[in-house]
């Protein structure tokens, strides 16, 4: 009789919590098969994948290091208000301070790697948010919100290629991997959004691919590029237009292929500049090659 091959059973449960400087923080623990992998403040676990040592659990943990919390009173209050419950823009060096750190855990192996480390600045706390984390081909794709200035938000690229086993490159060009190019080359703001590519009808190695990228108060932009696959495998791109400048929003309509180009056909409604238009953006097929 052949063995079964145990599922992996990853979870993240409660463990109580710590006391940091009089503020209490949860703890919670990874969990895989039973089995306690790290403790952290926070932590956020991707579904387990295949790769050449066994499977990979990657797993982002956020750990507190320090609290600044006095006490502070309005003008007009006699009663004490803790600082920390300010908005974190108002909070001028006042609050947690954390680690944050992306790992990947093998259970065949029993072994953890770090890929990403970094913490907090002591004079702005909460300096950093983790708003996703994904595998996309043979990357691994860290995105960092900056509370504090929007504008350093940043996506980071880690590459995974020793320790997943990559297919054969195919010439067709995926939605995810068009997706998560321009996640990574893309602008950041903070608030940001990829839309799903638009592909022409007559192939699938070109498409068109909107960029949101937005600070979640009164600025953003769109960006649209042009993404291809060589005949040799090979992902680019181009900026074809943006909106830095109007704000306004920038809609993909429709691409398509005629003999020697390939026609991206956007619009704007003017949605801050009060102006509408139209315009057609090409590229020649010979500089896709």
């Amino acid at each position: 009789m052949t063995k079964e091959k145990q599922k992996l059973e990853v979870l993240v449960q409660e463990a109580g919590t710590q006391d940091m400087i009089g503020v209490e923080f949860p703890v919670n623990k990874l969990l895989v098969n039973g089995k306690e992998i790290d403790k952290a403040t926070h932590i956020q676990a991707l579904e387990p994948i295949k790769g050449k040592e066994g499977n990979l659990i990657f797993y982002y943990k956020k750990q507190v290091l320090d609290v600044y919390s006095p006490i502070t009173y309005n003008q007009n209050d006699t009663m004490p208000m803790p600082v920390r419950c300010l908005p974190v823009r108002e909070r001028k060096g006042v609050g947690p301070q954390f680690d944050h750190q992306v790992l990947v855990y093998i259970p065949e192996k029993d072994k953890k790697h770090s890929f990403f480390h970094d913490n907090d600045s002591g004079y702005k706390p909460e300096e950093w948010y983790m708003d996703e984390m994904k595998v996309a081909g043979s990357k691994l794709l860290i995105k960092l919100r900056n509370n504090y200035e929007p504008g350093k938000s940043k996506t980071i690229a880690e590459g995974i290629g020793s320790l997943i086993k990559i297919p054969k490159k195919s010439l067709e060009l995926t939605a995810n991997e068009a997706k998560a190019l321009i996640d990574e080359i893309g602008p950041s703001l903070g608030c940001d959004f990829t839309y799903d590519p638009v592909f022409p009808e007559t192939r699938k190695d070109v498409c068109a691919v909107r960029r949101l990228a937005e600070d979640g108060s009164d600025y953003g932009y769109d960006t649209i590029y042009l993404v291809w696959k060589s005949k040799k495998g090979k992902l680019d791109h181009e900026e074809l237009i943006d909106s830095s400048s109007s704000k306004d929003y920038i809609h993909v309509d429709k691409v398509e292929e005629t003999k020697d180009e390939i026609i991206v056909k956007v619009r704007s409604g003017g949605s801050f500049s009060g102006r509408a238009w139209e315009r057609e953006l090409t590229k020649s097929k010979s500089e896709l090659e």
